[in-house]
């Protein structure tokens, strides 16, 4: 009996040990000092992955890549893992160098400079006496030698060291000498120091004579953003549009080369063999073969625009840009250690394509008041989606998969004209991938008809050939279409219509007869047939939120919440872009750590993808993590006026509570402490559920 009663008083104990003790922890784990953003993506937590990264270096076996708000990435086996390490500053970092093995500098916005002296480990940063232009930016750094070195920047400006760094003097130029901005530093084998400008000149250092001169390049003052050395002494530039340029090691005249593309080419190496290659935006990588005159875009694309790319003495080409960090291998380019850009953010980009976001972007914008009398808000909107399947043929040698063939793409533009023609209605307002609107976004927001860059221009698209349907798959994937407006294995095809650009009304009664006539419109010798058409509505949830504490049977009573919108209240707050992407930068990470919580898309989103997107802007400008920006680009894409009143869009998992309580609660404590310039009573919260009626084939 008495070691029973041991025995009850010994598991008793312990069980109010292993209780106290897991109050303790949460007690500490609920009083731990939480990360902010900027803190979260330098160390490289779950959820807050980075975006961009800007330029790569390597000197001793060690890599350290840098990139939007003060990320730095390290590697010690050639790229197949990345380190996060943390630094002083949340600017974006435009530049990355090595002095000596252990001795890295890096460089960017905000005018920061940073040294490590343990090969990239720790980083300090460095002050410049020197009056500096506002808002300066340094877009690279360059060491002649452990105590030499060079900083450019914008406004012309460039910043010398003799001492190792310790102080920074600025270069004194004449005005002839500053053209624009300084983009790129080089150093040729005779010792000369090259610069690439905004102006389309290169700005040389002659070793001989000390003397700094502007050398013409010949190019319509377009920016020029790299220089290569060749084997045979010549030199190459390249920048803006396809723009690239050799001068013979015997000539003083510069020549524009051919090139099968109009990219902006950011980065290039020279191999062993005189192989020449060029990266820039849409993921274009241009090859020159050794003795070969043209650059042709190699088949095997990457993703996203390559901003650096850095060869290693075992040949491994490492790549730094809008999809990460990635790396060539024998299987093609592979993007590790980064869920980022164009590679992890992939389920946003594919939301951001779907008529359920573009709608949702459509009911939640500001609307302007007409004749001094506010607008009335839309509720709900309704459109129509039908969908081609293709068919397998042996006549004219099509398969289930030649969707982007031109033979069948040319055909599918065509009915696209037609479904247009007898909804009376534009064909640009028939969104696919064949519409104008669409192909504007998928092609970085500007109309550029290029090889590389297909329009719907049927006839253009019918001259084209393999590598150019590659490119253009590509191109769909990366904008995030495919699996929308195209099945993954191109299949399929979906076009989407708007009720409200319909001539007829449509009504219940006349939507299958509508339905039906569209079906008809594929002939029985096209090598697609319509498979059906279905009708949706999306509408406000008008019923109140259930409470945290009700249980699940009651809080998933009534409709299935498809999305949420956070915007801003009109009634109560001016819309200011600043303010808004600060906030919705804020809210990204707690509002996606909800539990029900799928995936959400925000201004700071769009803001990011289309300064990724632009000419420049993904050329070192683009810097959300530390000074958001929502440029005049953006409020095409992610609501109807220049004003992002939606702040942010979530869409949560399947079956998953009501998360407008969880949603304001976030909100109200992140906006409590958060320097976003907004407070938790400017936002609206509101759920919108979608109802969709499927209509036959053939009725």
């Amino acid at each position: 009996m008495k070691s029973r009663i041991w025995m009850t008083a010994l598991l008793a104990l312990l069980v109010a040990a292993l209780i106290g003790g897991l109050g303790y922890r949460a007690y500490v784990d609920a009083n731990r000092p939480q990360l902010t953003f900027q803190e979260r993506l330098r160390a490289g937590v779950d959820g807050a992955q980075a975006y961009m990264f800007f330029d790569i270096d390597d000197a001793g076996g060690v890599v350290v890549a840098v990139g939007e708000a003060g990320q730095v990435r390290r590697s010690t086996d050639q790229g197949k893992t990345w380190q996060a390490v943390a630094t002083p500053t949340d600017s974006t970092l435009a530049a990355v160098t090595f002095a000596d093995p252990q001795t890295v500098w890096a460089v960017g916005h905000q005018g920061t400079i940073l040294r490590s002296s343990d090969a990239g480990l720790n980083w300090k940063p460095v002050t410049v006496s020197a009056e500096l232009p506002e808002g300066f930016v340094a877009f690279d750094v360059l060491f002649t030698s452990p105590d030499t070195g060079y900083i450019a920047g914008s406004e012309g400006t460039l910043l010398t060291t003799t001492d190792g760094g310790d102080q920074w003097a600025p270069v004194p130029l004449t005005y002839r000498q500053s053209d624009g901005h300084f983009y790129s530093l080089h150093q040729l084998s005779s010792g000369d120091i090259v610069i690439t400008t905004a102006g389309g000149s290169l700005l040389r250092r002659s070793t001989d004579t000390g003397e700094w001169a502007l050398e013409s390049v010949g190019w319509s003052r377009e920016p020029l953003y790299g220089v290569l050395e060749l084997g045979d002494g010549s030199l190459m530039a390249y920048g803006t549009g396809g723009g690239v340029f050799q001068r013979l090691a015997d000539s003083d005249d510069w020549e524009k080369l051919e090139v099968t593309s109009e990219a902006d080419f950011y980065s290039g190496f020279v191999t062993g063999d005189g192989t020449v290659a060029l990266a820039g935006n849409r993921g274009v990588i241009m090859r020159r073969m050794a003795g070969a005159k043209a650059f042709y875009a190699d088949p095997d694309l990457p993703r996203g625009a390559i901003l650096a790319m850095d060869r290693l003495a075992d040949g491994t080409l490492l790549l730094a840009g809008r999809a990460g960090l990635g790396r060539r291998t024998t299987e093609g380019y592979e993007f590790v250690g980064q869920e980022a850009g164009s590679v992890g953010q992939f389920r946003k980009r594919q939301l951001r394509a779907m008529p359920l976001t573009r709608h949702l972007l459509s009911l939640e914008a500001h609307r302007p008041s007409y004749w001094g009398r506010p607008r009335e808000q839309a509720s709900e909107v309704r459109w129509f989606q039908w969908q081609l399947a293709m068919r397998s043929s042996d006549e004219d040698g099509t398969s289930a998969s030649d969707l982007l063939t031109p033979g069948v793409y040319q055909q599918v533009a065509s009915f696209q004209e037609d479904l247009a023609q007898r909804l009376d209605i534009r064909p640009s307002r028939a969104q696919s991938v064949w519409s104008g609107s669409l192909e504007m976004r998928l092609m970085a927001g500007r109309y550029r008809r290029g090889i590389l860059h297909v329009t719907a221009d049927t006839a253009r698209y019918d001259e084209l050939g393999e590598p150019e349907r590659l490119a253009l798959e590509r191109r769909i994937e990366e904008g995030g279409y495919q699996g929308v407006y195209t099945s993954l294995d191109y299949t399929t095809a979906s076009f989407v219509v708007d009720e409200t650009d319909i001539r007829d009304r449509v009504t219940p009664e006349n939507a299958v007869e509508l339905a039906g006539q569209v079906n008809a419109l594929a002939s029985s010798d096209a090598p697609f047939e319509v498979t059906g058409a279905q009708r949706f509505r999306l509408r406000v949830v008008d019923a109140e939120p259930q409470p945290e504490s009700a249980d699940a049977a009651s809080a998933n009573d009534g409709p299935a919440i498809q999305a949420y919108s956070v915007t801003l209240d009109p009634e109560i707050r001016r819309c200011e872009s600043g303010p808004v992407v600060s906030a919705a930068m804020a809210l990204q990470a707690p509002v996606s750590a909800l539990e029900g919580t799928g995936t959400t898309l925000s201004v700071a989103d769009q803001a990011s993808w289309i300064l990724a997107s632009e000419e420049e802007g993904s050329w070192k400008w683009f810097a959300p993590g530390a000074t958001p920006r929502y440029s005049s680009a953006s409020y095409g894409h992610w609501g109807d006026d220049e004003c992002p009143s939606v702040v942010m869009l979530v869409y949560p998992k399947p079956g998953s509570r009501d998360l407008r309580p969880a949603l304001a609660d976030a909100i109200d404590k992140t906006l409590a402490s958060a320097d976003s310039g907004l407070t938790p009573k400017d936002l609206v919260i509101k759920a919108y559920a979608l109802e969709r009626t499927a209509f036959p084939a053939q009725p």
